[in-house]
């Protein structure tokens, strides 16, 4: 009986002592198992703008030649395509291929951005990295095609009697074209006299003047096009992501573009590629990769806390072997991660990281940082 009350008394103690060593330690490291956290990597966004120009052939352009003296009148329809400009763009996001674990006390002390990317370490303000959108494609300028292409064929009925059961008869097209030249030809006679104030009454002021003018012009284009047809050019921009790893990357094929059917998918074998290429500075992460191996520590890296030295590369965009635009970038999967130094994590400095490379923008004492 005595044995099993003193056993049951070291019991208590025992858990009572491990409880109170287990709240010491929750006390002391409130993050004992670790934050987890992410470095960032470079996106590279592609922006080409395209002009789409819609042509639509005349209803008298058989005509044209013979009652205007204009030749080779367009007998089709016709969509054509042009590449007018590109963008090359880089922005970040958390790279999946470096997350790490930050431990012990030093877990407390990190920031991250909302994405989980670390952004400094025992700073209270830190930048934010930036969100951004999803690529789209949008249309951003032009003429908006109507519905009726040529609305105003004539100045004129387009009957010409009616038959002795009083069915009206329909002007022929070449007689509506006829109709059509001769009223051309009394415009240009209309504005060549308001051009040279061939009127016995003038405008009452300039502005008068150039509004007659301005309508004259635009009547007389509108019943050339009758014959030679009407274009409507549209503008639109597509965007494309691409993001690289730690390597050079060739002959990437990112869209493809006809002048018919304009930019398609990369899987559309009917247009010629266009082909992204970004070659990695070499040199640079053999000269990050030296400088790293002069400083090796057995302690880096014991609080799990790690940085960028970011990469570089040249991005180029081609099409069969012509270069249409090139750019150079700081692409942090290029470089080399490194781990922080132990002596800068005991709380006495402050350290804030580049939001979108991951690399150390600045080690401050904290009773000194401003």
């Amino acid at each position: 009986m005595k044995y099993g009350i003193v056993l049951t008394l070291l019991c208590l103690f025992l858990s009572n002592s491990l409880l109170a060593q287990r709240k010491k330690e929750s006390e002391d490291s409130p993050y004992k198992e670790g934050i987890v956290y992410a470095l960032p990597r470079s996106v590279v966004r592609i922006v080409v703008e395209a002009e789409k120009e819609s042509f639509f052939h005349g209803p008298y352009y058989k005509f044209a030649d013979q009652l205007l003296g204009l030749n080779n009148a367009p007998s089709e329809d016709q969509v054509k395509w042009e590449l007018t400009d590109f963008e090359i763009e880089t922005h970040s996001e958390v790279d999946p291929n470096a997350y790490f674990m930050a431990v012990g006390k030093k877990a407390a002390m990190v920031s991250l951005s909302s994405q989980g990317i670390l952004l400094g370490v025992n700073v209270t303000a830190v930048n934010q990295v930036a969100e951004y959108s999803s690529p789209v494609r949008t249309f951003i300028e032009g003429d908006s095609i109507p519905d009726i292409i040529f609305p105003d064929r004539s100045m004129h009925s387009f009957i010409k009697g009616v038959d002795s059961v009083g069915i009206k008869i329909p002007l022929t097209l070449e007689e509506k074209a006829i109709e059509a030249a001769h009223d051309i030809t009394k415009i240009r006679k209309r504005l060549f006299k308001t051009l040279a104030a061939g009127y016995e009454q003038l405008h009452p002021d300039g502005l008068a003047y150039q509004i007659m003018v301005n309508e004259l012009k635009a009547l007389e284009n509108e019943y050339v096009a009758l014959f030679m047809g009407k274009s409507f050019k549209q503008r639109y921009r597509f965007v494309y992501e691409y993001t690289p790893k730690d390597k050079s990357v060739k002959g990437e094929v990112i869209f493809r573009f006809s002048s018919e059917k304009g930019v398609v998918p990369s899987t559309d074998l009917s247009a010629r590629p266009i082909v992204l290429e970004i070659l990695k500075d070499n040199s640079l992460a053999g000269i990050q990769a030296a400088i790293a191996s002069k400083f090796e520590n057995p302690y880096a890296g014991s609080s799990g806390i790690y940085y960028r030295l970011p990469g570089s590369g040249k991005i180029r965009l081609m099409s069969s072997g012509n270069l249409l635009a090139d750019k150079r970038a700081v692409l942090p999967q290029f470089g080399t991660i490194a781990a922080f130094p132990e002596i800068y994590l005991g709380g006495d400095y402050s350290i804030e990281l580049h939001p979108s490379t991951g690399a150390i923008k600045n080690i401050s004492l904290k009773d000194q940082k401003k």
